[in-house]
């Protein structure tokens, strides 16, 4: 069975399959070889589709899901970031969560999966995806890495990573607020005891008016708390977008002013009253 180890790192997901098929032999070696599993666009996510994969893949370690990328989506969901609504819609053409497959329940296995990878999931397939994985969350027993196109509120005792596409950031002079739900981070780190990493693609930040640079509040003082928090819970935010997207949230409520600034000019400031938190 030297040929299967010698091949593998060239095969794509759909030649797995059609190795794994073809004799005894093969599927016992496939099935040991599997370990990270990437679903690519060209399969669709179904549980027809999925179900042989996953109960192929006998020593699973990490799940990924590429969905295809649809850059109307992609624009829907920054207009849905900032203007603070819902990122969820009833959107009949989203793609459902395969609930028979990508369940340990009915296959043992995927409790030891350690990462799965939804990050590339549009904001259609939000409410028909992503809802149906925070439910199935707490049967992956061994999970640590977790990347999600939005941080949502969801629970679990050993992910200490998270990857999210698109991450929202508040500050509002009493806390530090995080992701879709702008979750209290104190509030969030009980829920994920054990994160200590956030990595994120593009991160928005939302800061109130009076306390951004410059104005009445901005004084460290004004930020005691917000460090506080952030330091106790000892997560550490890692982005790559250099250009930062900053709404400036009013105290009268009145649509807030939306500027962009390269992180360079930013960082001392907010480091000066975050420390290492960003």
């Amino acid at each position: 069975m030297h040929f299967i180890e010698a091949c593998w790192d060239y095969l794509d997901t759909q030649s797995r399959v059609c190795f794994a098929c073809s004799c005894v032999e093969f599927y016992d070696e496939v099935s040991k070889h599997w370990k990270h599993v990437i679903i690519p666009p060209s399969i669709p996510v179904n549980d027809n589709n999925l179900m042989p994969i996953l109960v192929c893949a006998q020593n699973i370690e990490s799940l990924t899901i590429e969905f295809p990328f649809d850059e109307d989506q992609e624009k829907e969901s920054q207009q849905l970031l900032l203007s603070q609504q819902s990122v969820f819609s009833n959107n009949k053409n989203g793609i459902k969560f395969p609930a028979q497959c990508i369940n340990p329940s009915y296959l043992p296995h995927l409790k030891n999966i350690t990462k799965i990878d939804v990050k590339t999931c549009a904001v259609s397939s939000y409410e028909s995806f992503v809802c149906g994985l925070l439910l199935q969350l707490p049967k992956f027993l061994q999970l640590a890495h977790l990347c999600l196109p939005q941080l949502f509120s969801l629970r679990h005792s050993t992910v200490d990573t998270l990857d999210i596409h698109q991450l929202q950031i508040g500050f509002d002079g009493m806390n530090v607020h995080l992701g879709a739900d702008l979750i209290g981070v104190t509030h969030l780190k009980r829920q994920l005891p054990r994160l200590t990493t956030i990595l994120c693609d593009e991160m928005y930040l939302f800061v109130g008016e009076d306390i951004y640079v410059d104005r009445e509040k901005s004084h460290q003082r004004y930020w005691f708390m917000m460090r506080k928090w952030a330091q106790e819970c000892r997560i550490q935010i890692v982005f790559k977008n250099t250009s930062i997207a900053i709404m400036l949230m009013p105290s009268d409520k009145s649509t807030p002013p939306l500027i962009h600034d390269e992180w360079e000019n930013i960082k001392p400031w907010f480091q000066d009253r975050l420390g290492s938190f960003l």
